[in-house]
């Protein structure tokens, strides 16, 4: 008797984690995409895990300091079938960064590889370190 309870509880725990509690948003299971962000050198490099996303479906911006990163991603999953288990997510993402000092929007690259976006970003001139002599 207590087992039986015991795993009704089971159950409705699966149950609360298994939904979407926001659904519609930003994939709902977690932070999307998980982003590093480092630099080396005077350059600042953001890189995220975009895996299944075509590179097409990718937006980057930036805008006041702010890196705007915004896609979509697609799973083409079927629905004419019963689903047991569905893990894979889809829709729309949306990640904005504050950027830790000012770049030059002029001077970005981008590459997308086995699922990873690296963007590349120059410090701004003016956020460059300067070495002042003493007279």
């Amino acid at each position: 008797m207590l087992y039986e309870h015991l795993f009704d509880l089971q159950r409705n725990l699966d149950s609360l984690f298994e939904r979407d509690l926001f659904p519609g948003t930003t994939f709902s299971r977690g932070v999307f995409p998980a982003i590093n962000m480092f630099e080396k050198g005077d350059v600042l490099l953001i890189k995220a895990e975009l895996p299944g996303i075509d590179k097409k479906d990718i937006k980057i911006e930036i805008k006041n300091n702010t890196l705007s990163l915004t896609g979509e991603k697609k799973t083409n999953e079927r629905d004419d079938v019963t689903y047991h288990r569905k893990e894979r997510t889809e829709g729309t993402f949306k990640r904005q960064l504050s950027l830790p000092y000012r770049v030059n929007a002029e001077k970005v690259s981008a590459g997308f590889e086995d699922g990873v976006l690296t963007i590349e970003v120059e410090k701004a001139e003016g956020s460059k370190p300067r070495l002042i002599t003493i007279n």
